[in-house]
């Protein structure tokens, strides 16, 4: 368990450095969206081109395992929004988001780099892993189409102004740098190609900085989350959070799990896809939530309180699947 502790405590120092530096002044909360954004444009985006142009071409068709995982997140996506249609009777768009929230992990900015520390060796691990950092887009695909066909009812005058549903998605997906550079780095694979040393040698320097500064990126924002949050009425937003948390932290891995074994994948890719979605959720919800402003405060509150969770969640899954044997 100490090991396991080791590996993931690092993890949340990051992040808690960055709560320290933006609560002792030494860097402002606004510094938190470009170094995401360089995170999300550059330097991940070079770590995931690496991995994929050194991966195996078997690797990247596993049919099953992303089967799996699919199913587990629109399955955690389904019972996010029945649940809340049923128990809060609210209409599609706070349902989405709730979606969103119960089933997008922050597999990016928390999980790979967990995986790299857990798992330093294991060069399949690393690939599955760096694939696994857009499975959240899935879930936020699923929440956006839903909250722009509402927003397209409410206000006609939108669907005549810009362009058609499908096509406003294809080009979110498909301008994704992280989805970009995985195609390229997929093409080297495949290809046999290979990476250019130089090149090789520059991603591998930019993919370095990627966990942290993504994790230093967390904890500046951490506390403009928590504003957020409960800007509004925070005891009813309180009690709905005890039911995201449950299923994004125990529902869902708990569903990887059964759906992985379920389909014979290997344990230690097993190991890895269900310590990945024990993670808290995905930043990109809270985005869209707020782009569509529909319950910003509640997906807000929803990231940084799984997040917090997840400090049991992680600890408790890897020790159960070191525990078992599978890494």
């Amino acid at each position: 368990m100490l090991e396991i502790v080791y590996a993931i405590l690092p993890i949340f120092l990051i992040i808690a450095a960055g709560i320290l530096a933006e609560r002792g002044g030494l860097l402002s909360a606004s510094v938190s969206m470009p170094l995401s954004a360089y995170v999300l444009r550059l330097a991940l985006p070079a770590l995931l081109f690496r991995i994929m142009a050194g991966a195996e071409p078997s690797e990247l068709f596993q049919g099953a395992l992303w089967g799996s995982l699919a199913g587990a997140q629109v399955i955690s996506y389904g019972i996010g929004y029945a649940g809340d249609r049923i128990l809060k009777r609210r209409g599609v768009g706070p349902a989405a988001v709730t979606g969103m929230a119960c089933s997008s992990s922050l597999t990016s900015f928390v999980g790979l780099p967990i995986i790299m520390n857990l798992l330093p060796g294991n060069r399949e691990a690393l690939v599955i892993a760096g694939l696994l950092t857009v499975m959240p887009i899935l879930s936020i695909v699923l929440g956006q189409i839903q909250l722009e066909s509402m927003r397209r009812r409410e206000q006609p005058e939108v669907q005549g102004r810009n362009l058609s549903l499908c096509l406003v998605l294809m080009r979110a997906i498909f301008t994704n740098p992280l989805i970009l550079s995985m195609l390229a780095g997929a093409l080297l694979c495949l290809t046999g190609i290979g990476l250019w040393t130089p090149l090789d040698r520059a991603a591998t320097l930019l993919g370095a900085t990627a966990a942290p500064c993504a994790l230093f990126s967390i904890g500046l924002s951490m506390r403009n989350q928590l504003r957020v949050g409960f800007a509004g009425n925070s005891g009813p937003i309180l009690r709905h959070q005890a039911g995201v948390v449950s299923v994004k932290l125990l529902i869902q891995p708990l569903l990887t799990w059964g759906l992985l074994v379920l389909f014979g994948v290997d344990a230690t890719l097993i190991a890895v896809c269900v310590i990945m979605s024990a993670t808290g959720t995905a930043v990109g919800s809270y985005l869209v939530a707020d782009a569509y402003k529909t319950v910003p405060e509640e997906c807000a509150m929803s990231v940084v309180l799984t997040c917090a969770f997840s400090l049991l969640s992680l600890p408790a899954f890897s020790y159960l699947c070191k525990a078992l044997g599978m890494i």
